[in-house]
């Protein structure tokens, strides 16, 4: 909204109830954007592009009031009405009124509930201090911050209001009950805080104990530490209305994991309303965890792990997870060999489950090990834990094409060659961009498939028999090189006439990628028998901004100041500009 003179003195004929609504639309027309997306899923605090959106939109809320509560006497009376917008700025003002901007929130509130929010700007120790102190008075509170001096002044209190906490610790190792060296004041020893009516609760980076009956989204990421299996367990234990619940427990600082014994080991967490799981840790605990977890069997499961050292430790995880595996709308199922999940990356999970290609991912599994050769056995144990005829749509990722021709082809397609999958699946996604456009398809070494179809599948036409559709996505960055070329496309010719005499069909293959401008397009050698739908398209260079003539004006007059002098308000001038100071 405009904050110019002319423009005030039109508003100022509306009546408090127009104003008022009209100020709320103004200052709440940037939305901040959550932490929890629609589906309770956690986005990484950790990320600063997400954590800056959220602070700049407060920013611009908080800008936004200051400015209309200073253009004139009346604007101001209906902008410091507006309690609740004021009790939401708490954080603002702290940085913008280092001196008395806390209690100048507390004022205009007028008691309305308090919200904290900051996760892009280290949290001092005044505010921590008030926050600890006033708790009672807040419904909401996010912050950020390199210190666990924050934990004990928590410690023991209740936050009647709180509905909704986020406490980020960056940079902070936490200290787990397994450890052997610990600070003064370990966290796991305060008194719990408590929040008797919260809904959603993340610690990121520091845990303290808390007592939240009302959770219905919790999540935990632990940095070169571990809770306990029975301290995890007895959490959940607290939370029986969870629907998300996210437990990162980063790599240990010190071998060991989650420290299961044979109390815990027989005991069954019970979450009856769990949607989404977000878990990582090693395979033995994840496993250990999975079977031990009785929910609904269609959630969305979301598993990263490490320290696998042989395949009888995947061959556990795969066995916890086959009641989820075997979901009936788990139709589609896509493959990588991504063997370095890297925390902050999004790095693609080495197989998943979807409903139909184009649904969101519904069970996700991600590795990080040292080498391929782990990776090996991965697929199979996988695909072997499928229900026969429940996988119709296959999508093979972009794959790192330095590992799988390091394969013997038998070892490599194997996998893919199960009669479980090979028999039922309809239709094939292969997405080859990179391999094309690095050309490494055209080596001796074809394992990779000829650039159109993977190897498993060019080298065994007789595989395969309901595929009827194919999808390929590749590409090409030099324009002397075409893509496909004339190869592959003859390749592709040889394997579609081998497959019709097998009385095999295809209704088409799709071709999809990017080309540099001035790239053959041609199609010639793959005939006019193989069915093709062409969505290539040519990248071409973006032109140049035409320049923009000057245009001379000459000035006009204005009749603004005999607006103006019908206005009975008088103008604070000094702050109707669009950038006025808030002091």
């Amino acid at each position: 909204m405009s904050t110019d003179p002319q423009s005030a003195c039109l508003v100022q004929r509306l009546n408090l109830d127009c104003l008022s609504l009209i100020f709320y639309e103004d200052v709440l027309a940037e939305v901040p954007p959550d932490l929890y997306d629609s589906n309770l899923e956690w986005s990484e605090p950790r990320e600063n592009l997400l954590r800056e959106a959220i602070g700049v939109a407060q920013e611009y809320k908080g800008w936004a009031l200051i400015r209309l509560s200073h253009v004139c006497r009346r604007w101001r009376t209906v902008a410091l009405s507006l309690s609740s917008i004021w009790a939401s700025l708490v954080a603002q003002f702290r940085i913008w009124y280092p001196n008395d901007g806390y209690e100048t929130i507390l004022k205009r509130s007028h008691g309305h509930p308090l919200s904290f929010v900051l996760p892009d700007y280290p949290l001092d120790s005044y505010m921590q201090t008030q926050l600890a102190e006033n708790i009672t008075r807040y419904n909401a509170i996010i912050f950020s911050t390199q210190s666990s001096k924050w934990s004990p002044l928590f410690s023991g209190n209740t936050a009647s209001l709180l509905q909704r906490a986020v406490f980020i610790t960056d940079e902070y190792w936490f200290y787990a009950d397994d450890l052997d060296s610990l600070p003064s004041t370990n966290p796991l020893e305060l008194a719990p805080i408590q929040m008797p009516v919260a809904t959603h609760l993340a610690f990121d980076g520091l845990y303290m104990p808390f007592i939240a009956p009302q959770l219905t989204c919790l999540v935990i990421t632990i940095q070169n530490a571990c809770l306990s299996s029975s301290r995890i367990y007895d959490i959940l234990q607290g939370t029986p209305l969870i629907e998300s619940l996210t437990l990162l427990q980063y790599h240990y600082a010190r071998g060991g994991g989650w420290r299961l014994d044979a109390v815990v080991e027989e005991r069954v967490m019970l979450l009856p309303h769990l949607a989404y799981l977000n878990i990582w840790g090693s395979v033995g605990d994840v496993s250990s965890f999975l079977l031990r977890l009785d929910s609904p069997q269609d959630i969305t499961l979301k598993i990263s792990t490490y320290t696998m050292q042989n395949s009888a430790i995947f061959s556990q995880l795969a066995d916890a997870l086959r009641p989820y595996m075997k979901h009936p709308s788990h139709n589609h199922l896509t493959v990588s060999n991504c063997y370095r999940c890297q925390r902050g990356y999004n790095d693609p999970p080495i197989f998943s489950l979807s409903q139909g290609p184009d649904g969101p991912r519904r069970l996700a599994v991600h590795i990080d090990i040292d080498s391929w050769s782990q990776m090996m056995p991965i697929h199979p144990m996988a695909i072997e834990r499928l229900v026969p005829g429940q996988i119709r749509s296959l999508t093979i990722e972009d794959w790192d094409f330095e590992v799988y021709p390091s394969f013997p082809s038998r070892e490599a397609n194997g996998a893919f060659h199960l009669d479980g999958l090979s028999q039922h699946v309809e239709e094939l996604c292969y997405q080859a961009c990179e391999l094309t456009a690095s050309m490494h398809y055209s080596l001796n070494n074809k394992r990779w498939g000829n650039g159109l179809v993977p190897d498993f599948l060019i080298r065994y036409p007789e595989k395969y028999p309901a595929l009827r559709r194919i999808y390929t996505r590749g590409g090409s960055s030099h324009s002397e090189i075409p893509w496909p070329s004339a190869p592959q496309l003859s390749d592709m010719k040889g394997w579609y006439n081998l497959r019709t005499r097998k009385g095999i069909s295809l209704e088409f293959l799709h071709l999809e990628g990017q080309l540099p401008e001035g790239t053959s397009t041609s199609l010639e050698f793959l005939g006019d028998d193989v069915p093709v739908v062409d969505n290539r398209h040519i990248k071409r260079p973006s032109p140049s901004p035409p320049s923009t003539p000057t245009v001379l004006s000459s000035p006009t007059s204005s009749n603004s100041s005999d607006e103006l002098s019908d206005n009975s308000d008088e103008f604070y001038t000094h702050y109707a500009q669009h950038d006025a100071s808030p002091y």
